[in-house]
């Protein structure tokens, strides 16, 4: 595509358009999504969405940016999973069209690209004016699950001690569930127990009551839950993704120390797992990794046979540009 072609314009078309709009373009995340909108809206977010269009007017680039502003004038974005379509479209006249749009002065955009990196990209980017954020605010890597063969087959694909620790989750008498009706309080007093049986002072992984009802609200079936209970009903481990389309996205993940000791971890990811390829599902996000701080998760994700995906990462851009680095550590307080 010549950058000749690209025209950034506000998106007006309602909700389904959007889904169906991008969910035909390349690289599209749940994270772009109109479900994901809402549920950011009950946090503060304002949506945003962005299309580049080429000189047929066909659109060949979409991205949703969830907007906060202060005093009026000013304008911090943040898009998560974008863009979808072609990359080469993002310049600095998305940030014009943003900036029109809302009459900013002020304006600070980031965007996480959830895509696998390229030299190509990566040189496409930082010419149009981005740049390459050094503090990311989210992993830089994930583990793709391929569900396209079948259940023999991607068990085959798991390691060793992985199949054996799943087989050791079903000597206990703890078979996992699918949870249709999800209780948001107890998947966050799930989460608390986790977080200080793991006791990490500088990291909070606890996820609100308030945050995974949202979630829950806006996203119902597409959310799929999977629950391992102890012999008093109690929950062990619990897992959910969120699906769109053909791929789904590892979203919540919690054990108890009892179900660590019987790993259910092992148990409801796997039964996560079918659940979706019985959906259609042919890939799942296991999500962010970190081998060097996280290499427990790492080792847990990896042992599946889930593949290792370098992020394209997070890229940002502002006007003026002396904004950026304090716009930059604003960001990172609030997304």
């Amino acid at each position: 595509m010549s950058k000749t072609d690209d025209l950034w314009t506000i998106y007006t078309e309602d909700d389904a358009h959007w889904d169906a709009m991008i969910g035909s373009l390349s690289h599209h995340s749940v994270y772009q999504s109109s479900r994901w909108a809402k549920h950011r809206f009950d946090f503060g977010w304002t949506p945003y969405r962005l299309v580049a269009r080429n000189s047929s007017g066909h659109i060949t680039t979409a991205i949703q940016v969830l907007v906060k502003t202060a005093l009026g004038k000013s304008v911090i974005a943040w898009s998560a999973g974008g863009p979808a379509g072609d990359i080469s479209a993002l310049d600095h006249s998305i940030l014009l069209a943003l900036r029109e749009h809302l009459r900013s002065r002020f304006t600070y955009l980031r965007i996480a690209c959830m895509r696998p990196t390229s030299v190509d990209a990566d040189l496409n980017l930082k010419q149009n004016g981005f740049h390459h954020v050094s503090a990311p605010i989210g992993a830089q890597a994930s583990l793709m699950l391929d569900l396209t063969a079948d259940e023999p087959t991607r068990l085959d694909r798991c390691s060793s001690n992985w199949k054996r620790n799943l087989k050791r989750s079903t000597k206990h008498g703890s078979i996992p569930f699918v949870w249709k009706k999800p209780v948001a309080r107890e998947i966050a007093a799930a989460y608390t127990t986790m977080d200080d049986y793991k006791k990490i002072a500088s990291t909070n992984i606890t996820k609100s009551e308030e945050e995974i009802q949202s979630v829950i609200d806006c996203f119902g079936d597409d959310l799929v839950f999977v629950r391992c209970n102890d012999a008093d009903g109690s929950p062990l481990a619990i897992r959910a993704a969120l699906v769109q389309g053909d791929q789904a996205w590892d979203f919540i993940a919690v054990a108890t120390p009892e179900g660590r000791k019987h790993y259910s971890s092992h148990a409801v990811l796997w039964h996560m797992a079918n659940e979706c390829a019985k959906r259609g599902v042919q890939r799942i996000d296991l999500g962010g990794i970190d081998p060097v701080k996280n290499k427990g998760v790492f080792d847990f994700k990896q042992g599946t046979g889930a593949e290792i995906i370098d992020y394209l990462g997070e890229w940002d851009i502002s006007f003026p540009s002396w904004i950026r680095g304090l716009a930059s550590r604003i960001i990172s307080q609030r997304v």
